[in-house]
């Protein structure tokens, strides 16, 4: 009976060559959404956080223009953290987009 070899079914060998190929890509792309699926988390506990802060120092407040300066020193932050995540979220996509071509 004859033997099988690795070099006996080049249909055999494209096969698991085309298999090989598409796990490294689904490898690329999953820890890609991974990163992504992290900085959002990250940016939904960012956005709360701040919200809460700013109900809490306003409750104990007794003037309005303390509610109002409360209010724009808040409003800062929040637009830095907001231009922080799009920055974050850019970088990581680009850097999928490198570990997916990189992997085909």
């Amino acid at each position: 009976m004859a033997q099988k070899t690795a070099t006996s079914n080049p249909i055999a060998n494209f096969y698991e060559a085309q298999t090989v190929a598409t796990a490294e890509i689904a490898r690329a792309a999953l820890d890609g959404l991974q990163r992504l699926q992290k900085l959002t988390l990250q940016a939904m506990r960012d956005s709360a956080s701040g919200p809460l802060s700013l109900a809490q120092s306003m409750a104990t407040m007794r003037d309005a223009g303390d509610v109002s300066r409360s209010v724009s020193e808040a409003a800062g932050p929040a637009a830095e953290q907001g231009a922080r995540y799009q920055r974050d979220m850019v970088q990581a996509i680009a850097a999928m987009n490198n570990d997916i071509v990189r992997a085909s």
